[in-house]
């Protein structure tokens, strides 16, 4: 009990925040005038991202206390220790994603009274928005190789090689994107080769341990007795899947703001929208292959 307290304290916190921060920003009126918006209808805009990011993070927090849970419970279990560090890990997600929006609002506002913060601003957000979800999928995929090797099975060499093929590809057209982006030096403030060995790499191994940690999880899945641990596994594997696959599309979004200008405001809400849903479905998916893990123990 105390831990969902002090999560839910948690949680609010992250929430008034981040609502606070984009309410008192100055706003922007480039946007506005290219959207043709009021000051009251781009308040209403930014209330529905403020509501999506709110309900992400709720589901993100309870699926966490779900998956803490479930941990205590097996903690005596020869699979307790591993999946006590993908717990840890969850945990590192489940606060370090509102913890580096909430920080990169503030500095945003900051830097508006401070320009000369600017730079030095997008610095750390861009190390900040990097170093969570390594920490986080380091620890996930530690647990779940630890799980995978409890089953004694190696992976096909087919997937071995699909995921090899998949993370060249995505490797090379990510760093063809950063380094022909037209605005490249406003947006990183960074030489090309730091921007590429301390940005670029460690999001490609975060995604890299991301998508295994799914598939070794769902090897795990069919190793395991009971046909129901295995559907509550594989959500917990297609809900890190989903994480991952949001996290690759929202940068490759993030790089190509010059395609996305151009477009108008409901084309481009329907592309915010439809990556907060990819997020949310992830979260879900993470939350309820954790809730239904700790109510079997519970029986």
């Amino acid at each position: 009990m105390k831990l969902r307290s002090r999560l839910f304290g948690l949680y609010v916190l992250f929430v008034g925040l981040y609502a606070v921060m984009l309410l008192i920003a100055p706003p922007p009126r480039i946007a506005m005038d290219r959207y043709n918006l009021t000051i009251n209808q781009l308040h209403l805009l930014e209330l529905t991202i403020i509501i999506p990011m709110a309900i992400i993070w709720f589901i993100a927090f309870y699926g966490y206390s779900k998956l803490r849970a479930y941990t205590d419970l097996i903690k005596d279990s020869k699979d307790g220790k591993q999946i006590n560090r993908i717990a840890t890990g969850v945990l590192i997600l489940t606060i370090g994603t509102p913890f580096t929006t909430v920080a990169s609002s503030i500095m945003t506002v900051i830097s508006q009274d401070m320009p000369n913060f600017r730079p030095t601003s997008l610095i750390i957000r861009h190390y900040l928005d990097i170093l969570v979800p390594l920490l986080a999928f380091i620890l996930i995929s530690g647990g779940a190789r630890g799980l995978h090797d409890l089953t004694k099975h190696r992976p096909p060499q087919y997937v071995i090689n699909a995921v090899a093929g998949i993370f060249i590809v995505i490797g090379v057209t990510y760093c063809w994107v950063i380094l022909n982006a037209h605005n490249f030096n406003a947006a990183y403030f960074l030489p090309e080769w730091l921007v590429l060995t301390t940005i670029v790499i460690p999001y490609m191994y975060t995604w890299y341990l991301g998508m295994m940690s799914a598939y070794q999880v769902h090897a795990y899945s069919l190793k395991v007795p009971g046909i129901v641990y295995r559907r509550n596994w594989n959500l917990f594997a297609a809900g890190i899947a989903a994480i991952i696959v949001a996290s690759i599309i929202y940068q490759y979004a993030a790089t190509l703001t010059r395609q996305f200008s151009s477009l108008r405001l409901i084309p481009l809400l329907c592309i915010v929208y439809s990556l907060l849903a990819l997020i949310s479905v992830g979260y879900i998916l993470v939350a309820l292959g954790a809730k239904k893990l700790q109510k079997i123990e519970e029986v």
